[in-house]
Parts: structure tokens; C-alpha cells; sequence
């Protein structure tokens, strides 16, 4: 599919990204970013072309994990930061090592037993009082929504319902909003 094509170049998939509302989303995120001392170590899993620069919090260490090489250049033809090539359900950091995790747009891309792959790997990485930032594009019946479904490369999407317990399995839920720009999505913070 041609519009798949396009997409694999990261100033594309950028642009298509704030075509469909990453401001207003990012506008959202940024209520739910907790304080983080400096030097602090902020992992993006998933995170494509990277996490915006606007949600990075300032003196953080930044490192944005995607298995999609060419959205890694895209990452670091734009700015300071460290990129790995490698998936959720294996981080290549160690035991209690991230103050906080950044999942944004990946758990639709998961089989159940990745997801608990992923969570189970996100609660080993992160540490004591570490935080978990999490986003999902819902299952939902608006037609706008439905669209994009079809284009996704994504395979799973699920109901708020399903990814609060799934959150819940491990972590304790501390802010959960569920809005909607063009998809209808959930936002956590969960610790």
C-alpha cells in the first residue's frame, strides 16, 4: 500500500502524525508528566520518530527504543538523545534503572501475551518510585476513529475497560483520562 510506504519515512510520518492531533495530544501528556529530578533516565518504548521535545523533561536523560530503524534516523537527525533499535518485550536496560517509561501508541501493535510481556518488562526496568506514562488509541465506534483502524498497521485494539485492568495487573493507576482528538484514547500515570 502506498500510503504504508510513505509512512516508513519519518518527516512523513511526522507530519502525518500532527495532521491527526499529536499537539493536542501532546498538550494532554504533558498534564500527566511527572517532576522527574534532573539527569533523570526517561525510556520511550515504541517511540518512533521520538518523544517530543516539548515532553522531554528538562536535564533528563532520553533514550527512544522502536524496532523501526527508519524512524530511529529520523529521531536522531533531530536532536540529543540516544537511539535503540529493539522491541517492548525485551528492554535492554537493566533492573530498576528507568525513573520513567513512555508507552505511547504501542499496545495495539501487541498479541495479549507481548502486552504482558511489555508490562512485565516495563515493571522490571522501572524503578522503586518510578513512573509509567501510558497512551492507547481505543477500539471505538466513532467513524473517524474506524478510518484510521483500517490504515493502522496495528492489529488489536482494545476497550478502555481491557487496558485499565491490564495497567492495573501491576501498577497502581494514580491519573486516567480518556479524551479524544480524532481517535478516542486513554492517558495513565501509573506507578
Amino acid at each position: 500500500m502506498a500510503l504504508a510506504r510513505a509512512l516508513k519515512n519519518p518527516s512523513v510520518y511526522d507530519a502525518v502524525q500532527w495532521v491527526l492531533g499529536a499537539g493536542l495530544i501532546n498538550a494532554r501528556l504533558g498534564r500527566l508528566m511527572p517532576e522527574l529530578a534532573p539527569g533523570a533516565l526517561v525510556l520511550d518504548v515504541g517511540g518512533g520518530t521520538g518523544l517530543h521535545a516539548s515532553l522531554r523533561p528538562r536535564g533528563s536523560r532520553y533514550l527512544c527504543l522502536d524496532p523501526d530503524p527508519a524512524k530511529l534516523g529520523g529521531f536522531l537527525s533531530r536532536g540529543p538523545g540516544l537511539a535503540v533499535a529493539g522491541s517492548g518485550t525485551d528492554l535492554p536496560l537493566g533492573d530498576a534503572s528507568a525513573d520513567l517509561v513512555v508507552c505511547k501508541f504501542v499496545a495495539h501493535h501487541l498479541s495479549d501475551p507481548q502486552l504482558d510481556r511489555l508490562r512485565a518488562e516495563v515493571r522490571r526496568v522501572l524503578k522503586p518510585r518510578g513512573g509509567f506514562l501510558f497512551v492507547e488509541a481505543l477500539a471505538t465506534a466513532r467513524p473517524a476513529g474506524r478510518l484510521l483502524w483500517r490504515f493502522d498497521a496495528g492489529s488489536n485494539p482494545r476497550q478502555p475497560e481491557q487496558l485499565r485492568a491490564w495497567l492495573e495487573a501491576e501498577f497502581s493507576v494514580q491519573r486516567w483520562e480518556r479524551f479524544a482528538v480524532v481517535h478516542e484514547y486513554v492517558a495513565a500515570l501509573a506507578r
